[in-house]
């Protein structure tokens, strides 16, 4: 596993950082972003019926059958890890050439 700790899905199988094989995880996740100056309480809004979808059973019946595993954070939580993310990975995309518009 690549990611910093156990998958729930493959308890049996360690991750990287157990085996001293890496110091920290890197696993995809998934957000929803929204436009800058997208009023708060939209954000708050969005926040919120996205994560009363998270609790319906058959949503995390599905997203548990395909390896998903649900992390809920605060806006500010989310906004604090893209960040870490971006000046995580920002000399591999300089490298790449890619651009973010």
């Amino acid at each position: 596993m690549t990611t910093a700790t156990r998958a729930s899905f493959l308890p049996g199988v360690p991750a990287l950082t157990e085996l001293k094989l890496a110091d920290s995880g890197t696993a995809g996740w998934n957000g929803i972003h929204v436009p800058a100056r997208t009023p708060p309480e939209i954000v708050s809004r969005l926040h919120d019926e996205v994560n009363a979808v998270l609790d319906l059973p058959e949503v995390k019946d599905q997203l548990a059958a395909l390896g998903f595993e649900v992390r809920r954070t605060s806006q500010k939580e989310f906004d604090g890890f893209v960040t870490q993310q971006m000046a995580r990975w920002k000399e591999a995309v300089d490298l790449s050439g890619a651009r973010i518009d």
